[in-house]
């Protein structure tokens, strides 16, 4: 969206839309973004085995800063209509599950869940497990305070 002045054609840059960008840049610096790569589990072989738990690979590893035992968050991004008003789809991030990290590789990390939001506190959700694609949130080295101004 440019803004125009009546006396030229030169578009203006708003101090808000800088700060917004600024801010921007900042979260994503001190918050890495990564995604769960493969699901795997062993499966029971009789009924009364006890149910292994499930390792999910993500895309992140030493290399990143990511070390065995963080804490990371899985969350989905969900589309959501605007029903009320025909208007554009909106995108929300949904808590899935806190897993902890087992093993790190270079590029790559086994992480295991430790944690999921309460059942009634949970988004309606087609599949409520994590999948293949979900997205990791976790801490990189780099401050994470906002700037003030």
């Amino acid at each position: 969206m440019k803004v125009f002045t009546r006396s030229s054609e030169k578009p203006i840059v708003k101090p808000s839309i800088l700060v917004l960008g600024l801010f921007h840049l900042v979260s994503i610096a001190a918050f890495g973004q990564a995604n769960v790569i493969h699901v795997s589990m062993t499966l029971r072989m009789k009924s009364t085995d006890p149910i292994a738990p499930r390792d999910y690979y993500i895309d992140v590893g030493s290399r990143d800063g990511v070390k065995p035992g963080d804490v990371l968050t899985v969350s989905r991004l969900v589309a959501v209509p605007n029903s009320m008003w025909q208007g554009p789809m909106r995108a929300m991030q949904v808590p899935i599950a806190e897993v902890q990290v087992t093993y790190a590789g270079d590029s790559s990390s086994i992480t295991r869940v430790i944690r999921r939001p309460a059942a009634q506190l949970m988004a309606q959700l087609e599949y409520s497990q994590i999948m293949v694609g979900d997205e990791v949130g976790f801490k990189t080295g780099l401050p994470s305070s906002t700037p003030s101004f």
